[in-house]
Parts: structure tokens; sequence; C-alpha cells
């Protein structure tokens, strides 16, 4: 096998390792809209350059089938620090994953996994909060009771993105969202009214929804990257479409 044929397969070999991760990440850790929202992309882009291109770039140069022993040797330093920097690249990716979707008084807030503190999991008073999810981001709703925290809370959040989305002692059941979803969400025409740079794409929504499905409104939800809309069946709480 000359060099030429060692660097493609470990093209190959690398790129079929990197597309399963990529699929795992995009369907399962960050599905749907939450692949923008989180930077799920930024984030593989991590790994994309050591594990796809450094790596197999390496073994061209470094491939010599005159120099058996050096080459066993430095091929297996090669795939075993290509396996360190993926596991790490996992590991960030895993790390940053949306966990929650949270529902704040009138506006949806996406959680990642690193902006929950472990001890504040244990004040969850629901088990059911005292772990995060693994397989995908859960919708929540949350109530603080106390009107002082509550205050307290929203004032930090309005400045500094903390607030009851990030302390699992405030989760409640989706289910339980219902009447606040009534309450708050905003009707079609009216997030036209306010967003004219949208005005096309939610025009085309409501021209679609209006005949099919009257209870279609809208919740504001907070990322990273921007703010997107969740369509929601304020009927049900059902979630329907992003935008």
């Amino acid at each position: 096998m000359n060099r030429y044929k060692a660097s493609a397969y470990h093209f190959i070999g690398s790129a079929a390792v990197l597309f399963l991760v990529f699929a795992w990440v995009r369907w399962v850790w960050y599905p749907d809209i939450f692949f923008t929202a989180a930077n799920g992309l930024n984030l593989l882009s991590i790994i994309v350059p050591v594990d796809v291109i450094i790596g197999p770039l390496i073994t061209l140069i470094i491939f010599n089938p005159l120099k058996q022993a050096a080459l066993k040797r430095d091929m297996a330093i090669i795939f075993v620090a290509q396996i360190v920097f993926l596991l790490y690249g996992i590991f960030t990716i895993y790390q940053a994953r949306p966990v929650y979707v949270a529902l704040v008084e009138k506006d949806f807030y996406l959680v990642t996994a690193n902006e929950i503190d472990p001890q504040d999991q244990q004040k969850a008073k629901d088990p059911n909060f005292q772990k995060l999810p693994l397989l995908g981001p859960r919708w929540i709703n949350t109530y603080v009771s106390d009107a002082k925290v509550r205050d307290d809370l929203a004032f930090s959040n309005a400045f500094a993105r903390l607030g009851p989305q990030n302390m699992p002692e405030y989760y409640k059941a989706y289910s339980t969202a219902l009447p606040t979803i009534k309450a708050v969400a905003l009707p079609p025409n009216k997030i036209v009214e306010l967003h004219a740079d949208r005005r096309e794409t939610l025009q085309k929504y409501v021209d679609q929804k209006k005949n099919e499905n009257k209870a279609v409104a809208f919740i504001r939800l907070y990322a990273k990257t921007k703010i997107f809309y969740v369509a929601v069946n304020i009927n049900t709480g059902a979630v329907l479409d992003f935008l």
C-alpha cells in the first residue's frame, strides 16, 4: 500500500466515524431547530479539522511502507491522538447540549447542560428533574411562588439570562403550562406586526394555517444565537413548528 491509498483509507474511516457522531448529535442531542439554536454546527467544527483533515494529512506525509516498525509506532500515535481529541470534542458537545426548553413567564428559554449547577439539580422537588435528559431537550414549565424571589429572578434574567430556567427547584411538568400558554401566546398577525423582517415567512405560515388550525399562536424562544418563535396549539400546548 502506498501513502496515497493509506491516506485515502484513513480519510474514509475518519469521515465515517464523524458521520455517525454528526447523526447522533444532529438528531438526538440537538434535534430540530436546536442544532442551530445551540450552535451545534460550531461545536462539531471542533472535531472536523483534526479527525478528518489533519489526521489523514499526517498519514500522507509520514507513511512509508519501507519502515514498518517506525510506521506502526507513528500510526498508533496518530490514531490514539485522534481518538482522544474525538472524545474531547464529543464531551464538549455533550456538556453544551440542550436539555430543557423552559417556559418562564411569557417566553421559552433554551437551557443547555452546562447552564445548570449540579448542586441546584438536587434541589428539584420533582425527582425527574434531578438528572439531566440524555436524549434531547425536554419541554417544561417553571413557577416561582414567592413574589420577591420572582422579582429578583426576573431582574437577573433580564440582565444576565439567569432565571428560573436554570434552577430545577422551580421546574414543573409541561402539562401545567397550558393556562400560561393560553394567556401569553401571540396570534400570528401580531407576530407579523412586531417583526416586519420576518413578514414573508410568517405570513406564509399564517396563510397555510389559518384555515387548518385556528388555535395556532406563537411564543418567543430565547436561545444562544437568536430569538426564535415556537408555534403552539393554545388548546393543548402541543409544539407545532419553529420559526
